[in-house]
């Protein structure tokens, strides 16, 4: 996603703490006959790696295993 440069958020710590408050996503991906979501709980490992790792668990009963 295009995201000008006056809007970007570039602060790690920053960053991180959003990640940590809003610790939820949906994994979205096509499939057929249609798309498929699955919302997933993640969390933030800030001193994993140059920009921290997020970690998230699915089910493999979840039908978008």
């Amino acid at each position: 996603m295009y995201i000008p440069a006056s809007y970007a958020e570039t602060d790690l710590s920053r960053l991180h703490a959003l990640m940590q408050q809003h610790n939820f996503a949906t994994l979205i991906s096509s499939g057929t006959p249609a798309p498929s979501a699955t919302p997933l709980p993640f969390l933030i490992d800030p001193a994993a790696g140059e920009y921290g790792t997020l970690i998230t668990h699915m089910a493999r009963a979840n039908p978008h295993w």
